[in-house]
């Protein structure tokens, strides 16, 4: 009885670490369009910056364009993966948390993903410390 409780929990324990890191590295559930929330938008000093721009898409190749809605148009830059967690989210379920790095311009910035939301923190939001937080929401649009 010992015996198959110790195979049971190693199994467990196996499977655990092999789908936690697995899903942790994948960012292909990263990439697409992103629009903005505005319950994320909290400004914090209106006179700095520029803003917030509609639309991010993040590509494969590891760039990234933010669109403007109604131009068509905007600027890109390189987007990587700088770590990644598991975490509990607020339903109590276990998912990968990953901090992503955004460069426009040689300049870098710093942003959260987790559950199809990408989160900017000040003074991290890409508009020149403008927002207290930003929040991009993966769009469900198909290619």
């Amino acid at each position: 009885m010992q015996s198959k409780r110790s195979i049971y929990f190693f199994i467990f324990l196996f499977q655990t670490i092999v789908i936690g890191c697995s899903k942790c590295k994948d960012n292909e559930q990263m990439i697409g369009q992103y629009g903005i929330e505005k319950k994320g938008v909290e400004i914090k000093d209106s006179t700095k910056g520029r803003e917030a721009i509609s639309f991010l898409k993040l590509h494969r190749n590891y760039t990234f364009s933010l669109i403007d809605s109604y131009k068509k148009s905007g600027v890109s830059g390189k987007w990587k993966i700088i770590s990644c967690e598991t975490v509990e989210n607020n339903l109590g379920k276990r998912v990968p948390q990953s901090v992503l790095e955004f460069e426009i311009d040689n300049k870098k910035n710093k942003a959260t993903y987790r559950d199809g939301r990408i989160t900017f923190e000040y003074p991290e939001d890409l508009y020149g410390g403008r927002y207290k937080s930003l929040w991009y929401v993966k769009l469900n649009i198909s290619k």
